[in-house]
């Protein structure tokens, strides 16, 4: 049985957060392309999407993809001044599993 819980996808970069929700089949939905300047950084961009598109059952698991290298916890931003901890992130987004990577990663 698949888990009718939705994915939080994204792809940020240092202009725009892109962020969309995954069911079972993995297509895209609920697509919004967010301005990054207009958020102190990561968690919050991805709050306002998920306040934005109030997904019932909220998402409890994420994959997002950044402009940056992903080399452990932490991740600090090359295009956009924001630095975040991954465990952090995951604990104030309430999911089960965050997976970071690398866009170019992502794209391979």
């Amino acid at each position: 049985m698949s888990d009718p819980r939705p994915a939080l996808i994204g792809d940020i970069g240092g202009t725009n957060a892109r962020f969309a929700l995954a069911g079972a089949d993995g297509e895209p939905t609920r697509v919004r392309i967010l301005a990054t300047a207009d958020y102190p950084g990561l968690a919050a961009a991805a709050q306002a999407y998920l306040d934005l598109e109030q997904p019932d059952p909220a998402p409890d698991r994420a994959a997002i993809a950044v402009a940056s290298p992903v080399l452990g916890d932490r991740v600090s931003m090359t295009n956009r001044n924001w630095s975040f901890s991954i465990s952090e992130l995951r604990a104030a987004l309430g999911l089960a599993a965050l997976r970071v990577v690398n866009d170019f990663t992502a794209q391979a």
